[in-house]
């Protein structure tokens, strides 16, 4: 693997901005990427004594391997001889990015793909970057919990990790991405997401249970965060009495591309800015029927 890493700096001939130590190996891209990880929810205690906040993770990594893990993972595609890569989000009449949608879980056989779909296309529009690509994989517990192990050291699975392509414009300002460095289509791509269905469902049954009164019937003993008090606000808050597992998949998502474009909930004026934009944008979803 570290040939591969080597061999794909020297061949997009570009300067990759180290910004973290180790590497992960991510799902279906088969490379690594260097990253560093935000952490969401999962956070140490004595570094962050606040009671912890929604479940996800940020992970940023460097660009040519993003770029090398985009060409891999278009291998699983149909082709679409139109446009094969995403676009400015500034000039009038440029297409839709893609949406790949990767349902590689075997817990919920009844998920609307489609459904999932139009939710990521119009969180997509809401933030502003309609004409990027975006990559989801549905996945199981076990690689989950691998690919939250390699990426940030933690033994068992999360709900849903982020993995964002850009940069935002300027720091302590989310929601607006610099421009690529390079005018080439396959840098027009806001990231990918990862989302654990057995995740969902598990918490489903254990908020429902706790709210009856009742001790949850599956343990939280290999979950990372299972011990984690959860928020009353944004995402985390609206999905609190919402125990279809579904339908948390549709709120999660805004959780997951917010990251995407720059957000995070680690410190105080962050997580106002998060949990406010989540809010917002639950409402919108609301409004034109995505989610109940």
């Amino acid at each position: 693997m570290a040939c591969i890493m080597i061999n794909t700096i020297i061949l997009l001939g570009t300067n990759p901005r180290t910004i973290g130590c180790g590497s992960a190996f991510l799902p279906h891209t088969n490379m690594h990427r260097s990253m560093t990880v935000h952490v969401g929810r999962a956070v140490s205690s004595f570094a962050h004594p606040r009671p912890a906040r929604t479940g996800t993770c940020r992970v940023s990594i460097d660009r040519p391997f993003a770029l090398a893990a985009a060409a891999a993972r278009l291998q699983r595609l149909q082709p679409n001889y139109s446009r094969l890569f995403g676009s400015r989000h500034d000039v009038p009449g440029n297409p839709p990015g893609e949406i790949n949608i990767y349902n590689d879980q075997t817990a919920l056989d009844t998920i609307d793909v489609d459904r999932i779909e139009r939710t990521m296309s119009a969180i997509r529009d809401m933030v502003g970057y309609p004409t990027y690509d975006v990559s989801l994989l549905l996945v199981d517990d076990e690689e989950m919990r691998q690919t939250n192990l390699d990426a940030r050291g933690i033994d068992g699975p999360t709900d849903i990790l982020s993995f964002p392509f850009q940069d935002v414009a300027e720091l302590g300002k989310p929601g607006v991405l610099a421009e690529p460095e390079f005018d080439i289509p396959d840098y027009y791509s806001l990231g990918d997401m990862m989302l654990d269905v057995n995740y969902v469902i598990r918490r489903c049954r254990e908020d429902q249970g706790s709210d009856d009164g009742v001790a949850a019937v599956e343990g939280g003993e290999n979950d990372a965060e299972a011990d984690y008090v959860d928020d009353d606000r944004g995402v985390s808050g609206a999905m609190s009495t919402v125990y279809d597992a579904e339908e948390r998949i549709h709120m999660l998502l805004v959780h997951g591309m917010l990251y995407l474009v720059g957000y995070d909930h680690i410190e105080d004026d962050e997580y106002e800015l998060m949990v406010t934009k989540e809010e917002q944008v639950l409402q919108l979803l609301r409004d034109k029927g995505h989610i109940k």
